[in-house]
């Protein structure tokens, strides 16, 4: 091992990550008590705006049937506005600003692991990384760094901005 201060128990792709980090002093990471305040205020707001997006279809659909039954497979156009909902806020807020509010109210913002600006295509990867199943709990890892599934795979990390 070239570092004793690096987990010999964690995997090859999780040691070059930290090794990377490690390496760049200019990247200050975001502490793990900052990750969970923008998992909960941005879960608190994104359900607000899907759940207006989905009661706005939903709504519409009624409107539509003017008292005419109604199909289960409309109904599905709803769940999709809250999802979209979901997918679209995130995915703006990160790629015009590089932070979501959470992100904002705690002072930190994502960029990419070298700490350039992330890409968009980055962005919608975390975006996307978010929908695989159990994803919040991929940051009890033993590794010490908060980095998360959707961070891994899409090559981002949350800094502190101020």
């Amino acid at each position: 091992m070239s570092s004793p201060e690096l987990n010999p128990y964690s995997s090859p792709i999780s040691q070059a990550v930290q090794e990377s980090d490690l390496a760049s002093e200019s990247i200050r990471l975001a502490s793990q008590s900052q990750r969970f305040v923008n998992f909960l205020l941005d879960r608190v707001v994104l359900s607000i705006v899907s759940y207006g997006i989905g009661a706005f279809v939903g709504l519409a659909i009624v409107l539509f049937h003017q008292g005419q039954p109604i199909l289960i497979t409309e109904w599905k156009f709803t769940l999709i506005g809250f999802t979209a909902g979901i997918f679209l806020v995130r995915f703006v807020l990160e790629t015009t600003t590089g932070a979501t509010l959470g992100k904002i109210a705690s002072g930190t913002k994502v960029v990419s692991q070298d700490g350039s600006r992330a890409t968009v295509g980055q962005i919608a990867g975390r975006c996307l990384c978010r929908w695989i199943p159990f994803e919040p709990f991929s940051f009890f890892g033993g590794d010490g760094f908060p980095f998360g599934w959707h961070d891994r795979i899409s090559g981002t990390r949350v800094v502190k901005s101020r």
